[in-house]
């Protein structure tokens, strides 16, 4: 029987083959299932690298096919597109937890405070803040107690002195947050704080602002170190307190 006299039977054939070749359309039709697929993949970075993949094979097949062709520039275009914006975010993805964006006197801190951000995020912190050196001999009031919430601050370097109602009890050390409990409350601050000799990062209030409608993330992993930092605070408090009773006792 001819092709004429089987009408349908060899259509598949005539659609995908020419000349015993496979024609451009069944490969259009291959990378199309396969562009499909690559959305089942669970990591991001391999679903950006199946796309760039699969976009250079379409980049391929419009070429073949004849970019003069309906369709074919459009299908160019939006492939190499496709490649372009995957590549940046790729980029950005990799960049982003590269520790060269943590300024070298800073890295110390941020591995012992600041680890769970990632670099590029704990930088754009930084940027959001000021740094105060307090070198001078005398003393100096940073946080003043019963006052609504103006800053946070967080000790660097040095020492500060927690002092409520008059009374000193207790001592700040480098890692420590200060006004944290004002921060995530939203209350007024419960003692004075008075540092010397000491380097400390504060964010106003106007700043944290920015920082949330900015770097929501950013913010939202800021309360979660300070939350961890008061809780570890209380700990050594409690200690602190245990020795002293005991130490009275053994008197």
């Amino acid at each position: 029987m001819t092709s004429e006299e089987t009408g349908s039977m060899d259509w598949s054939g005539a659609v995908f083959r020419f000349d015993g070749v496979l024609k451009p359309d069944f490969y259009f039709i291959v990378v199309g299932i396969l562009e499909s697929l690559s959305f089942l993949a669970t990591s991001l970075i391999l679903f950006r690298i199946l796309t760039i993949v699969l976009s250079i094979a379409l980049m391929t097949l419009s070429v073949w096919t004849g970019l003069e062709m309906p369709g074919m520039k459009a299908i160019f275009g939006g492939a190499l597109l496709n490649i372009s914006l995957n590549v940046l975010m790729i980029f950005r993805f990799f960049a982003s937890r590269s520790h060269r964006f943590v300024p070298s006197s800073w890295r110390e801190v941020y591995g012992h405070s600041f680890s769970e951000l990632l670099p590029l995020e704990f930088k754009r912190l930084l940027e959001h803040g000021n740094v105060h050196e307090f070198s001078s001999v005398q003393p100096t009031l940073l946080i003043q107690q019963g006052k609504p919430f103006r800053e946070l601050s967080y000790l660097v370097d040095g020492s500060a002195i927690v002092i409520v109602d008059g009374q000193r009890c207790g001592q700040l050390q480098p890692g420590d947050w200060i006004s944290e409990i004002t921060f995530l409350s939203g209350g007024v601050t419960s003692a004075d704080v008075v540092v010397q000799e000491a380097r400390v990062i504060t964010w106003s209030e106007t700043q944290l602002l920015k920082l949330q409608q900015r770097l929501p993330d950013v913010h939202q992993k800021l309360q979660g170190m300070i939350a961890r930092n008061l809780c570890i605070k209380l700990i050594r408090s409690n200690n602190s307190l245990d020795n002293s009773v005991g130490d009275e006792g053994l008197a």
